[in-house]
This record gives structure tokens, C-alpha cells and sequence, in this order.
């Protein structure tokens, strides 16, 4: 199965959106917010294509890097998803040689729209778009026919 937006959203939304009718309540502490958002991000990003096998070391990366944010702040949510999708990229081989997307994704802005007074349902929106498109620009080689293409 390829990546699918709406897992994404859906993730984020039971995090951030009280109106979202799969709400739960927002992370107490930040290991479990670390965890909550490394568990959104895995659902969505272990169903890339070509396959990973490494999506569970994906995971714990990604939350290594969350537990960050009360030092480094939003720098510690770009540093999750970048230390997932290099993970998950390793775990495409041996058929592929997975190469996680080129530059980091930029997400200050959406962040910027939330403490503008953004609703959380639009907040979703934006960052599950913005990581998807990002996530979609990862590619890996056929290390048989040396094809490349992307992440799906």
C-alpha cells in the first residue's frame, strides 16, 4: 500500500484537533507526545514504496529526536522526520538503495498559521499536506536495473 495523506491527517488530527470526533486528549508529557507523534508518522510512513523493513527503527528514531523539543523546539520535529524517512530509506535494501528526501521539509510556516489563530482541523490540513509532498520526494535505486523513482 503507498503512502496515503489520509493516514497522516488522521494521526495528527487524534493529536492536535478537539474537534475531531478520534480526539483523545493532548499529550501530557512530552515522552508521550514524542511517542504519540512518532506513532502518527509511522502508521503513515511505513506503507512506503518500495518496502522498508526498517520502519520500526524509523519510529524510535523519529521519537528520539521528538523527546528534543523542549530544547530545540520546532528544529526537534523537522530533525524527527528527517531521522525517520533515512531510516525507513536503509530498510528498502537490498533490492533498492533508498535516498530519503534531499532537503528537509519546511514546516515554521504552518506553525506560524497555528499561533496566528489557525484552527486545529486546518493546522492538519497543512502539515500532513506539507509532510506528504515532502515524503514523496524520497527516491530509491533498483539495484538491479538501476531505476530510479520515488517514494510512493
Amino acid at each position: 500500500m503507498p503512502l496515503v495523506k489520509s493516514v497522516l491527517k488522521i494521526g495528527i488530527q487524534e493529536i492536535i484537533d478537539t474537534q475531531y470526533s478520534g480526539f483523545v486528549e493532548f499529550p501530557p508529557t512530552v515522552p508521550d507526545a514524542a511517542e504519540r507523534w512518532s506513532e502518527a508518522i509511522d502508521k503513515y510512513a511505513k506503507l512506503v514504496l518500495p518496502v522498508s523493513v526498517s520502519s520500526s527503527t524509523a519510529k524510535l528514531a523519529a521519537k528520539g529526536q521528538l523527546l528534543t523539543v523542549p530544547t530545540l523546539g520546532v528544529q526537534a520535529f523537522v530533525n524527527a522526520l528527517v531521522a525517520y524517512a533515512t531510516a525507513l530509506a536503509v530498510g528498502m535494501a537490498p533490492t533498492f538503495t533508498g535516498v530519503p528526501p534531499p532537503t528537509p521539509p519546511v514546516i515554521a510556516p504552518i506553525l506560524a498559521a497555528g499561533f496566528a489563530g489557525a484552527d486545529s482541523a486546518t493546522i492538519a490540513e497543512l502539515l500532513s499536506s506539507t509532510i506528504h509532498i515532502w515524503f514523496k520526494t524520497g527516491t530509491a535505486i533498483n539495484n538491479t536495473s538501476g531505476v530510479t523513482i520515488t517514494w510512493n
